[in-house]
């Protein structure tokens, strides 16, 4: 398991240090980079619709893929219809790890009612 040491670490948006705190796409980073997966690092925003936009540029260096896949990007819609949360799928395929505001570091399943429910999609990472 690449990422049991960054379970618990608390989220805090702009986060980056994973001996400290991370928010949701500087978990991402951390996790894929240790996949041999190079991300780029976009710094967080203060809002979700801020969040909404940086994501959103980002779109064409990444590769939708039709599920889900070791290490590919998982995108939610958390509030409206913006993709505004991302975690990165586990070996299994089943599981992914995020971090949300008011939560640390966690495994959840893709499969639960909530996650199910706001999935946007899974992405490779296309870009140079």
């Amino acid at each position: 398991m690449i990422y049991a040491d960054l379970l618990g670490i608390p989220y805090e948006l702009g986060g980056r240090d994973s001996a400290r705190s991370l928010d949701c796409w500087g978990l991402c980073v951390e996790v894929c980079r240790r996949a041999g997966i190079e991300l780029p690092d976009f710094q967080s925003p203060g809002s979700f619709e801020d969040v909404a936009g940086v994501m959103e540029r980002a779109r064409p260096e990444f590769v939708k893929i039709p599920g889900p896949e070791p290490y590919c990007i998982v995108a939610f819609c958390l509030r409206g219809k913006w993709v505004n949360h991302a975690g990165v799928v586990m070996e299994d395929g089943r599981s992914f790890i995020h971090c949300l505001r008011g939560r640390n570091v966690a495994v959840e399943r893709l499969d639960h009612l909530l996650w199910s429910k706001v999935a946007a999609g899974f992405y490779k990472w296309a870009g140079k």
